[in-house]
């Protein structure tokens, strides 16, 4: 009898359900990487993509609109693209990163950090670093999987609202693309249709920066990520990051991180 009402609860929950023709996003890694951490003391950063962020160990704080948060074993935390956020440190700690794209239903996020149970990454981090292959990429898709579920459903921007002008976003990507030999804003302006008032005047709505300053903050980020992982002679680091010579270069550097280049590269060798 228990089963019968089971199976007529069941029939009455899925009668008439429907969907329509949907395609859902896909998701593209740059970058999945487990590593011990010795500097993260980053100013302000907006990434064009998704971070995925969960630490084995403590010993690291993300701050962004006023609030410090530890990042433990027990929290893990998503990013959505173009949301500003700062980090610390007090000692080494072990972290576990995954830089994503996630096109189609995903691009209207509210830009906000997303904090999660960081239950399911420390169960499923271990088991993914041992695995190889299909069987570790599949891992991966299921861990991707099982955080973006914690998204919270008034974080999406459906229902007509709008997330960042798509206009702004074009301006951004192209400066993202010409890093080296930046698109002079006046350049920006006829590119995206805009007046050069109103451009300057809906960046900085969208973006919270100047467009100057939200280019330095690319190549600062960009450097960063090549100091990191490529091993370049820093006077070419320079050139690609758009910096006339590496004197200026290694001045704007420290500038921004407290720290030469060099030395930069020392602490994530």
């Amino acid at each position: 009898m228990s089963k019968g009402k089971f199976f007529m609860s069941n029939r009455h929950f899925l009668r008439n359900f429907t969907l329509p023709e949907i395609t859902l996003p896909q998701i593209q890694i740059s970058n999945c990487t487990f590593t011990k951490i010795r500097y993260w003391d980053y100013p302000d950063s907006r990434f064009r993509h998704w971070c995925f962020y969960w630490n084995a160990t403590p010993g690291a704080w993300i701050i962004s609109q006023g609030k410090e948060v530890a990042l433990l074993p027990e929290t893990a935390v998503l990013i959505p693209p173009f949301t500003s956020f700062s980090s610390r440190m007090e000692q080494e700690f072990e972290h576990f990163y995954i830089h994503f794209t996630a096109p189609g239903l995903l691009e209207n996020t509210r830009r906000e950090l997303i904090f999660l149970d960081g239950s399911f990454a420390a169960a499923q981090v271990p088991v993914l670093l041992r695995k190889n292959g299909t069987p570790q990429i599949l891992a991966l898709q299921s861990l991707l999987s099982d955080a973006l579920k914690q998204i919270p459903d008034e974080l999406f921007l459906d229902d007509g609202r709008e997330g960042m002008d798509q206009r702004i976003r074009k301006a951004v990507d192209l400066m993202y693309r010409h890093i080296g030999i930046p698109v002079a804003n006046f350049e920006l302006c006829k590119l995206v249709d805009m007046g050069k008032n109103e451009f300057y005047k809906l960046f900085k709505q969208e973006m919270h920066l100047s467009p100057r300053q939200y280019l330095l903050m690319l190549r600062m980020s960009h450097a960063s990520s090549l100091l990191r992982h490529i091993a370049l002679p820093i006077d070419d680091i320079a050139k690609q990051c758009g910096f006339a010579d590496r004197y200026h270069f290694s001045k704007a550097f420290r500038k921004n991180f407290g720290i030469p280049p060099a030395e930069y590269r020392k602490k994530h060798e």
